[in-house]
């Protein structure tokens, strides 16, 4: 199932107007940030400006770490999206 919703998220990743394959690293990283963005929902479930405020922490932190290390952490933000989308539709 996870690798059927990996691959939704291909077309997010192209280089140079091809897709980018999905390496097991990224299915790492997307699976490591999984957790983050599922508690972000709760988060905001329970206590919306906590919430809001932990959501916007942790996505700047991702967006600064890509512009000083360029590490392509839209991966990460990806991870956090599904978990974040995936627990919205269940609470």
């Amino acid at each position: 199932m996870i690798k059927k919703l990996l691959r939704l998220f291909v077309a997010l990743w192209y280089n140079e107007g091809r897709p980018h394959p999905i390496t097991i690293l990224d299915a790492w990283r997307i699976a490591m940030h999984f957790p983050f963005g599922a508690f972000g929902a709760w988060l905001i479930g329970n206590n919306p400006t906590q919430g809001t405020i932990y959501v916007v922490i942790f996505l700047a932190y991702e967006l600064m770490e890509d512009w000083r290390e360029i590490d392509r952490s839209f991966k990460d933000i990806m991870g956090f999206a599904l978990g974040f989308g995936i627990l919205s539709i269940f609470i």
